[in-house]
């Protein structure tokens, strides 16, 4: 009989599903934002490890999303042009096929069930997060790009390049100068 029971306790502990962090305000039910310390809730749920060896498990999965995203990219082409694409815009099928893989990685190493939670919260952020700073690092690197010509030769990554607030005032600007030409033909 206890062989049975155990089993049956390990069979609705492998069904259990993690639910997404949220909270309730005025009746509704609103995602949290993913932090760091939701992810460390799912491998060790009742902070029973010390917080060093916590930072460490975490830093290691984040090098396993590292690795992913790795062979995302090279599933993708792994051209320069792969990391200008947003994380929501990559093909749905690559990134199911990349998140199963993180999560493989993840519970081979570590026995953690990524693949418990639900709508895979955890192993998304994460890819997703690894994704965007390498986004948004191409997109820095674009910019330098830009801003150096090496026709010229001279350097001018020491001028300052219009922002959107700057694109906004020369856009009124251009505005009140077409609207007093348009008053000036009058």
């Amino acid at each position: 009989m206890d062989g049975q029971n155990s089993q049956q306790n390990l069979a609705t502990q492998m069904a259990v599903i993690i639910r997404r962090p949220n909270f309730k305000r005025n009746g509704r039910t609103y995602s949290h934002r993913i932090k760091k310390d939701h992810i460390m809730k799912v491998f060790d749920p009742m902070r029973k490890m010390d917080e060093e060896r916590r930072e460490a498990i975490y830093t290691s999965i984040d090098n396993l999303a590292n690795t992913a995203i790795k062979r995302l990219e090279k599933n993708l082409g792994g051209d320069t042009m792969t990391f200008s694409t947003p994380w929501k815009l990559i093909d749905s099928d690559m990134k199911a096929e990349a998140i199963e893989t993180f999560n493989q990685f993840v519970f081979e190493k570590y026995t953690v069930q990524f693949h418990r939670c639900e709508i895979d919260w955890c192993a998304n952020h994460m890819l997703g997060e690894r994704w965007r700073s390498r986004h948004c690092y191409r997109a820095r690197v674009d910019k330098r790009r830009r801003i150096q010509t090496p026709d010229d030769g001279i350097d001018k990554s020491s001028r300052t390049v219009p922002g959107p607030m700057d694109d906004i005032q020369c856009r009124l600007l251009f505005q009140d100068w077409s609207i007093r030409e348009h008053h000036d033909l009058d």
